[in-house]
């Protein structure tokens, strides 16, 4: 039988026609790229390609970057590179650390009471933008006081006594009280804030430890709902603490002295004991911010503030910031006006009438004065119970623009008189009635530092070494008061 179906035909390939078939398709693929990148829509397909390229090749380089990031710097007082500022870390100054030394086996270099900068400078700048750093100084010696950014962060621990050991902190006071306290009397507590209150009232104390206030507030029982006044002007920065148990009322005037070309303005903010801000407002100037030399008219101003404000029984800080125009405070405030017999004045002031006020001690401290026009000589008076008659400080001509310091050992309530005013008087608290004081003065960081608390998660310490843990921006100050006596070892700078 015949079988009529159509036959598929054989094709027998050749290694001539295999070359001729691949080299078709060569010339097909290549005639295609060209055809890509031809004429303009080529050239902005050769852009669209690099910017690819670009992307993917930063990708990668952050890839690889964040993967070899360091996580911190250490620079070793034998460093090489630790004064060069090209290093990612190092010291600005090499006038203010001696030559290397050796110290019990470890490299260390003296500080001298000049000033530097560590500065921290990282190459990728991108892995460490936007991030809390954290300096550890590792250092040697004793017997001087060391600051960071102007904030005191070592004591010249040769200057006190340890008197209580917590878990977290210490409490060291001032060898110059010595004879004031009885270690083996003192009251026990949980707290260093609880310790200090109850044993070292009306101690000036200064704390690297972050204190909890509700365990600050003063126990008041004689507090009364009534006016305080102050009948004096002040001139500059004044802040006032007060106890209230309901509401604050606060009057005054504001007298512009236009002594000086510009806009004459105070800020006042009023806080609670743990400088949450309560109320802040600008006390405008009067109109005239020409320099006429004559007083500018008076500006009555009335706050009251109550429960809907945030206050309650407690402690709450009035501040007066002067404003920053002029090359002097410009502007006073007087007639002051307080709805509570509760009213102290923290820190110095600058009285420029006359004034009465009272001081108390209970451990021995000092009370300064200071004033700078010779026709502003004075005579200050001042008493207490534990004293026979008056005592007057005679302010003449020689003390013109010098600080004049008087010491204040006995016991009690002192009474003082300014004659004139115009003088800076510095003193930790200041009241103006005899039952106007409270127990403050554990809660506030002054230049006498009686009382010193230490956190140990910043400061660990013994004899002959100590290691400090600061929060710092990119650059940060040091400074020893005393020369040769502390020794930097190495600094640490990482993320907290």
């Amino acid at each position: 039988m015949i079988n009529l179906a159509k036959k598929k035909p054989v094709v027998r390939s050749s290694p001539a026609l295999a070359k001729a078939i691949d080299e078709e398709k060569q010339s097909t693929h290549s005639s295609k790229i060209k055809h890509f990148f031809s004429g303009k829509a080529g050239v902005e397909k050769y852009i669209i390609v690099a910017v690819w390229m670009i992307a993917i090749a930063f990708i990668l380089y952050m890839v690889f970057a964040s993967i070899n990031v360091p996580t911190s710097y250490t620079l070793k007082a034998d460093s090489p590179s630790i004064f060069d500022n090209t290093s990612e870390l190092y010291i600005d100054n090499a006038k203010a650390l001696g030559p290397v030394q050796v110290m019990n086996g470890v490299a260390v270099r003296p500080m001298t009471p000049r000033s530097f900068n560590i500065v921290f400078n990282p190459k990728n700048k991108d892995a460490w933008k936007d991030k809390n750093l954290m300096l550890e100084l590792e250092l040697m010696g004793s017997g001087s006081e060391l600051y960071i950014n102007d904030q005191l962060v070592l004591p010249n621990f040769e200057d006190y006594d340890l008197v209580k050991d917590f878990s977290d902190s210490q409490v060291w006071v001032s060898k110059e009280l010595r004879a004031f306290y009885n270690k083996n009397t003192l009251a026990d507590k949980a707290t260093p804030e609880e310790y200090v209150v109850a044993n070292f009232e009306g101690a000036s104390v200064y704390s690297m430890k972050d204190l909890n206030y509700t365990l600050l507030q003063p126990v008041v029982t004689d507090y009364k709902k009534e006016w305080t006044d102050i009948n004096a002007t002040f001139r500059d920065n004044l802040k006032l603490a007060v106890y209230v148990e309901d509401s604050l009322d606060l009057n005054f005037i504001k007298q512009d002295l236009q002594m000086y070309l510009g806009p004459d303005e105070y800020t006042l903010e009023i806080s609670s004991l743990d400088g949450n801000v309560l109320f802040s407002t600008i006390l405008p100037d009067d109109g005239e911010a020409k320099a006429t030399k004559t007083l500018g008219k008076e500006q009555p101003f009335e706050f009251k503030l109550d429960d809907k404000n945030g206050i309650t029984k407690g402690v709450y800080y009035i501040a007066f910031t002067k404003d920053e125009y002029n090359q002097a405070a410009d502007s006073s405030l007087k007639d002051i006006s307080i709805n509570t017999n509760k009213v102290m004045i923290v820190g110095n002031f600058l009285p420029i009438t006359p004034i009465t006020f009272y001081a108390k001690v209970n451990l021995p401290k000092q009370i300064g004065f200071y004033y700078w026009w010779v026709e502003k000589d004075q005579n200050i008076v001042y008493s207490n119970e534990s004293i026979d008659g008056n005592k007057v400080i005679v302010l003449d001509s020689n003390w013109a623009g010098k600080d004049y310091f008087e010491a204040l050992n006995k016991e009690g309530a002192y009474k003082f008189f300014v004659t004139k005013g115009y003088l800076w008087v510095k003193n930790d608290l200041t009241y103006f009635k005899e039952n106007g004081l409270f127990n403050l003065s554990n809660t506030i960081n002054m230049n006498l530092k009686q009382i010193i608390v230490i956190d140990k998660q910043k400061l660990t310490q013994n004899k002959d070494s100590a290691s400090l843990v600061v929060l710092t921006p990119n650059k940060v100050k040091i400074l020893s008061l005393l020369d040769n006596k502390l020794f930097i070892k190495s600094a640490t700078m990482s993320k907290k």
